[in-house]
């Protein structure tokens, strides 16, 4: 017995992978699953959902819905353009409230509680703080009123 690792070789390996690798040796055949491949990869960049945040440019959001929790919290749901698209937030990131509150700008960081999957609208749990310029702001939107969004932060 060798005192060396001594690879099996293709001769023992089962009948089946044995015909795949012979078929897989046709340049034909190998050219034609790699093209394959690409353009099936290709093709899902294309169709996939349109993710719609840009850490660089605020967009602006129509609030959809909203959901009262409790006295001073609630669940705002804001659309996105359109139904297939995807906020874009990358775990562990979040995103960037923006509105203009007696002529000045004012910005808040918070993180959507639904996930990246949510095609068509995202949504955030907002507590309603007494001295909180934002929070004061979105708590008096009305659906179909928007908000200014950037991110990921």
């Amino acid at each position: 017995m060798s005192q060396y690792y001594n690879p099996p070789t293709l001769f023992r390996a089962p009948v089946s992978v044995r015909k795949m690798v012979k078929i897989l040796q046709d340049p034909a055949i190998f050219a034609s699953i790699a093209a394959i491949t690409v353009v099936g990869s290709v093709a899902k960049g294309y169709i996939g959902p349109t993710r719609v945040l840009d850490q660089h440019t605020t967009k602006e959001f129509k609030l959809q819905a909203i959901t009262p929790i409790n006295h001073n919290t609630s669940i705002y749901r804001f659309s996105l353009p359109r139904q297939d698209d995807v906020l874009g937030l990358p775990t562990g990131q979040h995103i960037v409230l923006t509105a203009n509150i007696n002529g000045k700008e004012v910005s808040r960081s918070y993180t959507p509680i639904t996930s990246d999957e949510e095609k068509g609208y995202f949504e955030l749990l907002i507590k309603n703080y007494p001295n909180g310029a934002l929070t004061q702001h979105i708590s008096k939107m009305k659906v179909g009123d928007k908000i200014g969004v950037r991110g990921p932060k």
